[in-house]
């Protein structure tokens, strides 16, 4: 992963659904690069102070996304896709 570091969990643990405050705190804690969360079901691609958020949506019905990451020694980048 060109050594960078991805944080990765189910957003109910941090109260995705309230915020991305708690879950960015605990990624940056860890010194990662990247948080990869769900919960929501809304797809999420941003950038934020040196961290990549991505939350990939939901793969169901006919607006269903997935999320790629793409990492190589350039950067990273992030992004969603939609199903239909």
């Amino acid at each position: 992963m060109e050594g960078k570091k991805l944080f990765y969990t189910h957003g109910h643990a941090y109260n995705v659904k309230y915020g991305l405050y708690n879950i960015c705190c605990a990624a940056r804690e860890k010194k990662a690069d990247i948080v990869l969360f769900g919960h929501t079901h809304q797809a999420l691609a941003e950038y934020d102070e040196g961290l990549y958020i991505l939350n990939p949506g939901s793969l169901h019905g006919s607006l269903g996304t997935y999320g790629i990451i793409d990492i190589t020694p350039a950067g990273i980048v992030t992004n969603i896709i939609p199903i239909g």
